[in-house]
């Protein structure tokens, strides 16, 4: 078995963010996703836009084109990879299904 370390963003941390929908601006070219948003917390994060990754498909979740995605490749922001994985098990009914993203 090969260790791989601790502390790493999807993989044994994962992050969750308190939103009040009240205080979430609009940004230029995002798309409707916004629209929907209400107050709650919501794992994983954020995309680009502030777009909450619950608003995003499985599969989007994991592509690589998505800021922080559940992806090792993914475009990272202060090297924050993995940020979309929390809601990537959230809709896989809170399991890690096989192919799970592991790196």
């Amino acid at each position: 078995m090969v260790h791989r370390g601790f502390n790493r963003s999807g993989h044994d941390i994962f992050n969750f963010y308190l939103i009040n929908a009240n205080t979430v601006g609009t940004y230029e070219g995002c798309d409707n996703r916004m629209k929907s948003l209400k107050s709650g917390i919501y794992p994983g994060g954020f995309a680009s836009c502030f777009v909450p990754f619950t608003t995003y498909s499985r599969e989007e979740l994991m592509r690589t084109k998505i800021h922080r995605s559940c992806n090792k490749n993914a475009i990272m922001v202060t090297d924050r990879a993995g940020d979309a994985c929390a809601a990537l098990i959230m809709q896989d009914g809170w399991e890690m299904k096989k192919d799970y993203p592991v790196w």
